[in-house]
């Protein structure tokens, strides 16, 4: 008998909380069907059995199991040497920052943390190195900026198009690494979301932001520049990169 109903049910052992897509795409062809599971939570268990219900009944696979990973560990390992430091090749996600915080990030939240004041980066900072026992900071301007520098008018290349997300490709924040990276493997140096820095502005009331962001114009994603912002608030456009 032809399938009537087909899914998969995706069931956690460690949070009791089963997730089941019904009905997901399905290829007549070769009798096949595929589906993704969105809002698992990061490194955990699940066991994955698929279905098949006709006018007979109902068929059942064996069971898979499969882990989630830990989106604070994949960051971690995407850390680089570079100049006597080690460096986040990409800046600090939401997600990363979610996980820390005992919250539950799901791929959606793979874009840069932003909205952050200064004070609220140095709390999630001390947080990460908390439950790391790491030496994590954000890097100083003369660190940033030499750590930008390769040589290009943009972090990467004398192309901006090449490396950076600005005003004239794009209209909102994009997942880090995604364009080329710098000669160093940094990305994102250029564009995407200003970088906050651990230099304060000449008032003690601000601190460095570096390389421009999607909504900046090409003379504002140069390697050398630089904006004192209040420490007081956050903006869509202003993220930051860890170094140790």
């Amino acid at each position: 008998d032809a399938v009537r109903t087909w899914g998969f049910e995706c069931v956690s052992k460690e949070t009791g909380i089963t997730y089941t897509l019904t009905n997901p795409a399905y290829n007549y062809d070769d009798n096949t069907f595929t589906g993704t599971f969105t809002g698992l939570t990061a490194s955990t268990k699940y066991d994955v059995t698929a279905f098949a219900v006709n006018g007979r009944g109902r068929a059942v696979s064996n069971t898979l199991t499969y882990a989630t990973t830990s989106f604070l560990s994949d960051f971690m390992d995407s850390f680089v040497s570079a100049n006597g430091l080690k460096v986040s090749s990409i800046e600090v996600t939401a997600a990363v920052l979610k996980e820390v915080e005992g919250l539950t990030p799901t791929a959606d939240d793979m874009y840069p943390a932003t909205n952050m004041s200064y004070a609220t980066i140095i709390s999630f900072i001390s947080k990460l190195n908390a439950a790391t026992g790491r030496a994590f900071r954000l890097p100083t301007l003369a660190e940033w900026q030499a750590l930008a520098n390769d040589g290009h008018t943009f972090s990467g290349s004398n192309n901006i198009g090449e490396v950076a997300w600005y005003l004239g490709n794009c209209g909102s924040v994009q997942m880090g690494g995604k364009l080329k990276g710098n000669d160093k493997g940094l990305f994102d140096m250029s564009g995407n979301v200003w970088e906050m820095t651990a230099t304060a502005g000449n008032d003690n009331k601000s601190h460095y932001i570096c390389g421009g962001s999607f909504r900046s114009h090409e003379d504002q994603c140069v390697v050398t520049s630089k904006v004192a912002y209040p420490d007081g608030q956050g903006s869509d456009e202003i993220g930051f990169r860890l170094v140790e």
